[in-house]
């Protein structure tokens, strides 16, 4: 389930991000581009969400190397909708992050 549910949000976003870039004018995309540059240094490489003891936690993690990898500490959310919609706010900053639902035990991994 979790990987139908992964593919479905990545669909999502995908979506998202045409959609918005058939809204931007060009004179706004040369304006953000510069300041975007500077953020993509600090670009997470995979976003992990998913419930958690109750709670909905959204998980960044950064890869610098190849065996090193950092984990920013989580966000807690409420409900699924927070974390969903934290999650897709995340991916539509950093476009070239992955996405994906883990389960308890997966999530517990990087907690």
């Amino acid at each position: 389930m979790s990987t139908s549910y992964s593919k479905e949000l990545n669909r999502l976003a995908q979506l998202m991000w045409e959609q918005e870039a058939e809204l931007e004018l060009k004179p706004q995309e040369e304006k953000e581009a510069a300041p975007e540059k500077s953020s993509v240094n600090n670009a997470p490489n995979d976003v992990f969400w998913g419930k958690w003891k109750g709670r909905y936690i959204v998980v960044m993690r950064y890869i610098s190397g190849r065996t090193t990898s950092n984990v920013k500490l989580p966000n807690i959310y409420a409900d699924e909708a927070d974390a969903r919609s934290a999650a897709l706010d995340i991916i539509r900053k950093f476009p070239e992050a992955s996405i994906r639902y883990l389960s308890a035990k997966e999530l517990a991994v990087y907690l």
